[in-house]
């Protein structure tokens, strides 16, 4: 199920919200443990839906995308 509480998926190369950069990694996140490190805090909560996590490779901020859609079998 895709929680539409989170922003649609941006794409292969999104750029940072915070300082532009094009250079995310992305991970794919199943229901549950959502860990967000921002320098030296880390926000933990519990996310009710699958995800992807991105996360910027030059100043690490992280935020949650939705999936593409439900997997197929």
């Amino acid at each position: 199920m895709t929680d539409t509480s989170l922003p649609p998926y941006s794409g292969e190369g999104p750029p940072c919200a915070k300082c532009g950069y094009i250079g995310a990694s992305t991970e794919y996140r199943g229901v549950g443990e959502c860990i967000h490190e921002v320098q030296y805090d880390e926000v933990i909560g519990v996310e009710p839906n699958e995800r992807l996590h991105r996360a910027c490779a030059r100043c690490a901020f992280a935020w949650d995308e939705a999936v593409i859609g439900p997997a197929t079998a």
